[in-house]
């Protein structure tokens, strides 16, 4: 199983313009308030994204992989999203925003899936039919008792970017390594 905390795990994602990263992480400050919080959103680490997918690799392949994929993929994209998600799994109970899984979405995973698996690259999430738009806003050990600030949601388009970045623990991206030079 790869290890996000070594740095051998590499993510292409989609970043929101910074009036939506803000907001992003203003909601995601609220929400580390209901109860204790494992993940809380930051505009310099931490940052607000849509996952495309997650790699393990080394920083040579996964800038390969951008090189390979980046000229395709740049411009801005738009994003919406729809409804915010509780998931529990293994002792922990994951929150965030659902997004549209839209085909210009859908077309940018399966271009960046198809590189990977071209280079041999394993993709560490949801892929094909399961792959599944959201941005995490935290973490938490179980559903917080006070109630979902769900009068605050974002429900919103936005642009975004596509970039490469290193991944850190709970899949949050620690380091922008490249981005998409439309911003």
């Amino acid at each position: 199983m790869a290890n996000y905390a070594d740095g051998s795990v590499h993510g292409l994602v989609l970043l929101p313009d910074i009036r939506t990263s803000e907001t992003l992480v203003a909601l995601s400050a609220q929400l580390a308030k209901l109860g204790p919080s494992h993940v809380q959103l930051h505009t310099v680490n931490f940052r607000p994204h849509i996952t495309v997918t997650h790699v393990e690799s080394t920083s040579e392949a996964a800038r390969v992989l951008w090189k390979a994929v980046s000229h395709d993929l740049d411009r801005i994209y738009e994003a919406e999203t729809l409804a915010m998600y509780l998931r529990p799994s293994e002792n922990r109970v994951w929150v965030g925003l659902d997004v549209r899984n839209t085909s210009a979405l859908r077309l940018i995973h399966g271009k960046v899936a198809a590189v990977c698996s071209a280079q041999g690259l394993p993709l560490l999430t949801e892929a094909g039919d399961f792959y599944w738009p959201h941005i995490t806003l935290g973490r938490w050990d179980a559903v917080p008792s006070a109630p979902l600030p769900v009068e605050t949601l974002p429900l919103t388009t936005f642009n975004v970017v596509p970039a490469l970045a290193l991944m850190g623990e709970h899949g949050t991206v620690v380091k922008v390594l490249a981005h998409s030079a439309i911003q």
